[in-house]
């Protein structure tokens, strides 16, 4: 009784996960006069549109730019200025406790160029989207993101 049932379920777990008929998609070229009246194309904007029968979510990673570039390295100068400073603290204290006999632990480890990390550059550069819309009564959402050359990109959103 429990084998059969076991091979029913089978049968019907592979049938379900069969894949579904195809259904034609209408596309619309994203020209001004599809646009509503509130909604304007920047030609100096780049626009992504992501569309999906339910709440949607993705991130985005932009390459980073000399800009991107020679920011992130004034961040890491300056991180790095900073822990050096927290170093000759922890030395001098690590050294007292020693000397005085108090348990002091491990002796700190002086910060390098190739020890030292503030993080990657990439991670500093992402854009997430989604889920949108959670309490919509609508099917459909769509959202657009545009992007400047900017590190922080606009988020605007539409509703179908």
């Amino acid at each position: 009784m429990i084998r059969t049932s076991i091979i029913v379920a089978a049968g019907l777990a592979l049938r379900a996960a069969s894949p579904a008929a195809a259904q034609s998609v209408e596309f619309k070229a994203v020209e001004a006069k599809n646009l509503g009246t509130k909604q304007k194309i920047d030609p100096a904007l780049g626009y992504i549109l992501v569309s999906a029968p339910g709440r949607t979510m993705g991130t985005f990673i932009k390459s980073p730019s000399d800009a991107d570039r020679a920011e992130f390295q004034a961040d890491w100068d300056k991180a790095f200025a900073k822990a050096q400073k927290k170093y000759a603290g922890a030395l001098k204290a690590w050294e007292q406790n020693r000397a005085a006999k108090r348990p002091a632990g491990e002796k700190p480890v002086e910060p390098t160029p190739a020890t030292f990390s503030i993080g990657d550059i990439e991670r500093r550069l992402t854009v997430g989207f989604g889920p949108m819309f959670v309490f919509e009564r609508r099917r459909t959402t769509r959202s657009a993101i545009s992007c400047r050359s900017s590190p922080a990109p606009i988020l605007t959103t539409a509703r179908s």
